[in-house]
C-alpha cells in the first residue's frame, strides 16, 4: 500500500504549481471582485490528491466580512451589462457590500465572461459555467499546465470537511494508504462516475467504518468538538471566517500547522490492526450492511433507521446508500450512486470477503477485474414483488406478510439485493411492493421467473385457502438495468 500511495500521491512540486494557478485566478478574479481570494480545498488540500486530478477551489468574495455590511448607491449599470464591457468593470471592481445584492448565477455569468475575455492571458481553453449545479461552479482547462480546475463559490463548508479530512490523515498513519487502496479499488471495478460514487464518498463511507472498529481507529467530529471545547489546557485555533460545526465553536477550518498540533494531542487508537487488516474489515463491515433503510450519520457516527432518521429542514434525499455529511447534514454524499452501481458495489464486496477470507489481501489481486469476473452479472435486474388487489378488497397485513415473506425467501435462496419498500402513494393501488435486485446470466431469469411463482404458490397455500390462489397472485416484475 505504501508503495501504491508513493506512485499516485501528488508530490511537493505538482502542489506548488496547483498554487500557482490558484494565484493566477486570484489575480485574475480581483479584476472585478475587489479584495476576494482563492484557496483549494478537496483532494488539492487534503492529503489524498493524485497526480491529473482536478483542481477544486472556492472563490472567496469576503460577503461575510465587515465590509460586505457596507452600504453602497446602486450603480447607473446593472451587472448584465458589464458582462460585454469588462473593461469598464476593471476600472472600479465590486465591492463585497454590492456582491451581496446579486444571485449566485448573475456573479457565476459574470466571472465565465471574465475568463473568457483573458483566456488568451494564461491560455484557458475551457471555460463553462455550471449555474444548475447544487453549488453553482466554474469548470476551466489550461492547456499549458493541463489542469483542470473547478471553481465555486457559495458555501465555506467545503474548509471542513477538508480540514477534518486533513487532521484524520494527522491522527493515524493508516488513513493515506487506506484511501488511496479504496480509490484504487473502486476505479478498477468502475464504481466511480457521475451516477457511482464520488472519491469524496467512498472515503468517508471509509471513515465512517473507521469510527465503527473495536476499538475505534479514528474518532467521531463530535467526539473531536467535545474534546477540544472542554479540554481546558487546549488552546483552540481560532476559524478562518467558517461558520462552526453543529452544536459546536470549534471550527476545523484552520491553517494545517494548527491542524498537526491538534493531532498531536487527541489520544491514539488503541486498534492496532494494519491497513491490510483494515481493508479486509471494510468488506466484512459492508457486505451486509442495510444501506437502504438506515442512516449513517458522519457528524456523530451513528447508523440510525430510516424512520428514526431526523430529516433537517434543508430535506434530505434518501437513496441507495444514505451517507449524511458530517457538517452540511441536509446533504447526502452518495446521492449520486444509482442502482447498477449499488448491485455492483454490494457484488463486488460479497466477492473480496469470499476471495480473502481464504487468503492474506493481496493488492495485485484486489486490483484484478478478471479475478472474480466469472461470477459478475451480465444483466443486473430489478423484481418488485406486490399483491395485485386493491386496497378495498384485501386485507393489507396479509398482503404485507406475503410480499414480505416471498422476499425473504427469494433473497436467502437466490441471493437478491434487497432495494426498498415502495409506499402505497408510488405503486398506486397494490398494497406493498418490495424491490429486488439479482445478477443474471443466460437463462437465470427464466429460473427465477419459475421459482418465484413456485414460491408464491407455496405461500398463499399455507396463509390462505386455495380459493385465494386465483383471487391473490404476486406481481413480480423484472427490469432489465442494463
Amino acid at each position: 500500500m505504501a508503495l501504491l500511495v508513493h506512485n499516485v500521491e501528488l508530490k511537493e512540486g505538482e502542489l506548488l504549481a496547483r498554487a500557482h494557478v490558484c494565484s493566477q485566478l486570484e489575480q485574475t478574479f480581483r479584476r472585478v471582485f475587489r479584495n476576494c481570494r482563492m484557496r483549494m480545498y478537496g483532494s488539492s488540500a487534503n492529503t489524498f490528491g493524485v497526480r491529473g486530478s482536478d483542481i477544486d477551489a472556492y472563490l472567496d468574495l469576503c460577503l461575510d466580512s465587515p465590509e460586505a455590511n457596507q452600504e453602497f448607491p446602486p450603480r447607473e449599470k446593472p451587472i448584465k451589462w458589464y458582462y460585454n464591457n469588462i473593461t469598464q468593470l476593471q476600472q472600479n471592481p465590486y465591492h463585497p457590500g454590492e456582491l451581496k445584492h446579486f444571485t449566485k448565477q448573475e456573479i457565476l455569468a459574470l466571472m465565465e465572461r471574465l475568463m473568457r475575455y483573458l483566456a488568451k492571458l494564461h491560455d484557458w481553453d475551457y471555460i463553462q459555467g455550471i449555474p444548475s449545479a447544487r453549488t453553482p461552479i466554474l469548470k476551466l482547462h489550461q492547456a499549458r499546465s493541463n489542469m483542470r480546475v473547478d471553481i465555486s463559490f457559495s458555501s465555506k463548508m467545503v474548509f471542513q470537511n477538508t480540514g477534518l479530512l486533513i487532521l484524520y490523515s494527522y491522527l493515524d498513519p493508516r488513513m493515506r494508504p487506506l484511501v488511496y487502496t479504496l480509490r484504487r479499488w473502486a476505479e478498477t471495478k468502475e464504481l466511480c462516475g457521475d451516477t457511482a460514487f464520488t472519491k469524496y464518498a467512498l472515503t468517508m463511507l471509509l471513515v465512517f467504518f473507521l469510527h465503527q472498529t473495536k476499538p475505534a481507529v479514528l474518532p467521531t467530529p463530535e467526539q473531536i468538538v467535545f474534546w477540544m471545547e472542554t479540554e481546558k489546557d487546549t488552546p483552540l485555533p481560532g476559524p478562518s471566517g467558517d461558520a462552526p460545526p453543529p452544536g459546536g465553536k470549534f471550527s476545523f477550518d484552520m491553517p494545517v500547522n494548527h491542524i498537526r498540533h491538534i493531532a498531536t494531542i487527541i489520544p491514539p487508537s488503541l486498534n492496532k490492526s494494519s491497513p491490510a487488516e483494515l481493508l479486509v474489515q471494510f468488506f466484512n463491515f459492508y457486505v451486509d450492511f442495510p444501506f437502504t433503510n438506515h442512516v449513517m450519520c458522519g457528524y456523530t457516527g451513528e447508523v440510525l433507521p430510516v424512520e428514526d432518521f431526523p430529516v433537517p429542514e434543508e430535506g434530505f434525499r434518501f437513496r441507495y446508500v444514505n451517507l449524511q455529511d458530517p457538517f452540511d447534514l441536509a446533504h447526502n454524499i452518495a446521492k449520486s450512486v444509482c442502482l447498477t452501481t449499488f448491485i455492483s458495489f454490494r457484488e463486488f464486496l460479497r466477492q473480496e470477503v469470499a476471495v480473502f477470507t481464504r487468503m492474506p489481501l493481496n493488492l495485485l489481486v484486489l486490483f484484478n477485474i478478471d479475478h472474480a469476473a466469472a461470477d459478475l452479472p451480465d444483466y443486473p435486474v430489478m423484481i418488485s414483488i406486490s399483491p395485485s388487489r386493491s386496497l378495498k378488497e384485501l386485507d393489507d397485513e396479509f398482503g404485507q406478510k406475503v410480499a414480505g415473506l416471498t422476499a425473504k425467501m427469494l433473497m436467502q435462496f437466490f441471493r437478491c439485493e434487497f432495494v426498498r419498500e415502495i409506499s402505497r402513494e408510488e405503486f398506486g393501488k397494490t398494497l406493498k411492493s418490495i424491490n429486488l435486485s439479482f445478477g443474471s446470466r443466460g437463462i437465470w431469469h427464466l429460473l427465477f421467473i419459475s421459482q418465484c411463482a413456485f414460491i408464491s404458490s407455496c405461500v398463499l397455500t399455507i396463509f390462505r385457502p386455495f380459493y385465494f390462489i386465483a383471487h391473490f397472485p404476486l406481481l413480480i416484475s423484472f427490469h432489465y438495468l442494463r
